[in-house]
């Protein structure tokens, strides 16, 4: 580079650097010794977390309220995560049209890795068993695990019920699903 291009580069660089000085003595003449910070929000965990990335939070109260018959009915009011295919086994669970292996899937903290055929979903879940789902949507907190790369799923079950006190029986869960052409009948009792 020569010497008539270094000059006006030097001149330039004075004058943004001397500029950004002014302000800063500016604003220190203003409060001499005092200098303040914008406020920073930490979100760890928790409902917060979940839905500063846009994620979807579905808890027990929320399940009972839907009475879900398959994964797809988890997720159908909310459109950050969507479900395709149509037979059970096949569900794959889609996070802002990210595909299941792209993200960090978990059913009580165990991980739910890779897929056993390309024609079906790696989780198979029936939605009765179900306490909580939370999706983080995007990019995942450090804490979701290996593989969060387009987010994180969790799944949590209620766990095992205690064991039947004397004199009492034990009990069951059935249901029933009967579809014609689009239009049918769900009965489930529990």
């Amino acid at each position: 580079m020569n010497l008539c291009h270094l000059a006006p580069l030097t001149g330039v660089s004075v004058i943004a650097l001397s500029t950004s000085l002014l302000a800063q003595e500016a604003q220190i003449s203003q409060n001499p010794g005092i200098t303040v910070l914008a406020p920073i929000t930490l979100v760890t965990e928790g409902q917060e977390s979940v839905e500063a990335t846009g994620g979807v939070i579905v808890n027990r109260e929320d399940l009972e309220a839907l009475q879900p018959s398959d994964i797809s009915d988890v997720f159908a009011r909310d459109s950050a995560v969507s479900v395709s295919a149509g037979t059970g086994p096949a569900k794959r669970v889609h996070v802002f049209g990210i595909e299941q292996s792209n993200l960090a899937v978990t059913v009580d903290g165990v991980p739910q890795f890779g897929d056993n055929w390309h024609h079906a979903g790696s989780n198979v879940i029936d939605p009765a068993f179900l306490k909580r789902v939370d999706v983080d949507a995007g990019a995942a907190p450090a804490d979701a695990g290996f593989g969060a790369r387009a987010g994180a799923g969790r799944y949590e079950t209620p766990g095992a019920p205690p064991p039947l006190p004397d004199g009492r029986r034990p009990g069951g869960r059935a249901g029933f699903c009967e579809i014609w052409n689009g239009r049918g009948v769900l009965a489930r009792r529990g």
